[in-house]
């Protein structure tokens, strides 16, 4: 009897190992990543445009964003730390560093494509992990929301954020070898000057 307790106890400890083994490399990052040094950016990766992008025939501006623009735009632009985004294959990756059960480190991945709606820039949530482990989009949504101000706002239902760029239409944005294209429509705007379209960019 005492056997057949012992090899009971071995079975479920033995069981218990493997469940924390195969729980550790789910919650792993499901890849390596090199997280964004802020300190490198300087403001010409911040500067979203120069004079050459304004096409005062069509009254348009062509923003373009490679990923190391987009890096250090998210850098300066927000409190976001330990991060990496990604443009691949026409769509934004965006990894986050996080830490769960005190020192165990992995990260979430999110994972968006980029469009436009009523003349704003809509980003949509296509899938969402943390480490290995895929989590429904509307837990990251609600992480999101709590982040929802006058130029971002969040709809859990559609997993949809749209950036509110006030006083600014926006024509088109898309990704185009990994390079985020926006087109901004000023013909409207002409009577407040060009230099208030710069300066509101560059805020």
């Amino acid at each position: 009897m005492k056997r057949v307790t012992k090899v009971a106890w071995t079975t479920i400890v033995i069981v218990i190992i493997v469940l924390i083994g195969v729980g550790v490399f789910l919650i792993k990052p499901e890849k390596e990543v090199q997280y964004f040094d802020a300190s490198k950016s300087n403001t010409v990766d911040t500067n979203l445009f120069t004079n050459k992008d304004i096409d005062l025939k069509t009254f348009t501006l062509n923003v373009n964003i490679d990923e190391n623009k987009l890096n250090s735009l998210i850098a300066t632009k927000s409190e976001v730390k330990d991060f990496k985004a990604e443009i691949v294959d026409g769509k934004i990756i965006f990894y986050k560093k996080v830490q769960l059960i005190g020192a165990l480190n992995t990260q979430y991945k999110m994972v968006f494509t980029l469009n436009t709606e009523a003349n704003n820039i809509v980003m949509l949530l296509e899938s969402a992990h943390i480490g290995k482990v895929k989590i429904a989009n509307s837990t990251v949504m609600q992480e999101m929301k709590k982040n929802e101000n006058q130029f971002m706002s969040v709809d859990e239902a559609q997993s949809k954020i749209t950036v509110n760029l006030q006083n600014v239409k926006i024509s088109d944005a898309k990704i185009e070898d990994n390079i985020i294209k926006i087109k901004v429509d000023f013909s409207q705007y002409l009577k407040n000057g060009l230099g208030f379209i710069k300066d509101f960019f560059n805020k």
